[in-house]
């Protein structure tokens, strides 16, 4: 089956700190002037920190406006630890892949010297991203004291709504804020095949070819950054042909 990319592009600790920002500037502010407060230049870069914190459930982006979700309200006002500690694991489980490995290794041993591979063989990770995802998850669960020396703690309560706030990310038509070399996307080969379906301002794109068959959603800016990746792949694969 295609695989859908849906894992966030940095930790979930550097996500809440993109969210504390936001908050600190009132709960909605600009791109830049959170990234003035962060001390962080308007980049590619950043725009993959203000994708991930959009996947954790913290922030919403609304063409050059990020606000606070309602899950992160949640966590900064809880009324005592358990009440926080529920939320911010609604928060780190949101991305699809979190939640999924979550349910596969809850109450047993997780395998975090072959989770990168695993990663990419069982769960359609990008091959180059393996082991920066895996790292992520086992350094998100040790944050939230989920691990007991490798076992996953089996949690039953905090993850019966694991999304709390979808809202629709418009598309962005102001300036773009991924680096000058990154903002021509390359014509992707011919073995490859790209579907485009509109829903709802998010756009899927299919790429299928030999040992590849991905879906990539692209519902923000820096969403291309990954697609850039991808094609990037395919050509390497296509010029390794060729030299053969």
């Amino acid at each position: 089956m295609p695989k859908l990319i849906d894992y966030p592009a940095a930790s979930f600790m550097k996500a809440m700190e993109l969210a504390n920002a936001v908050e600190y500037l009132g709960g909605s502010c600009t791109i830049q002037s959170c990234a003035d407060r962060l001390g962080k230049k308007v980049s590619g870069g950043f725009g993959m920190l203000i994708s991930s914190a959009i996947k954790f459930n913290l922030v919403t982006r609304k063409g050059e406006e990020l606000k606070s979700t309602q899950l992160y309200k949640n966590i900064k006002l809880a009324y005592n630890e358990e009440e926080k500690n529920e939320n911010l694991r609604s928060s780190f489980f949101s991305p699809r892949l979190f939640s999924n490995l979550y349910d596969r290794f809850k109450g047993r041993e997780l395998p975090i010297s072959m989770l990168p591979k695993l990663l990419i063989r069982e769960f359609n990770v990008d091959e180059e991203a393996g082991s920066r995802i895996s790292g992520y998850f086992v350094e998100g669960l040790r944050y939230l004291n989920l691990l007991d020396g490798n076992k996953l703690m089996d949690i039953n309560n905090g993850r019966t709504s694991v999304v709390e706030e979808i809202d629709t990310v418009e598309e962005n038509t102001s300036a773009p804020i991924l680096n000058q070399d990154t903002n021509v996307i390359p014509v992707i080969p011919q073995q490859a095949q790209e579907v485009l379906s509109l829903n709802n301002s998010v756009y899927t794109i299919h790429l299928k070819g030999p040992g590849m068959d991905s879906k990539i959603t692209i519902s923000e800016e820096e969403d291309f950054l990954i697609l850039e990746a991808m094609v990037k792949k395919i050509k390497r694969k296509m010029n390794e042909l060729g030299k053969e």
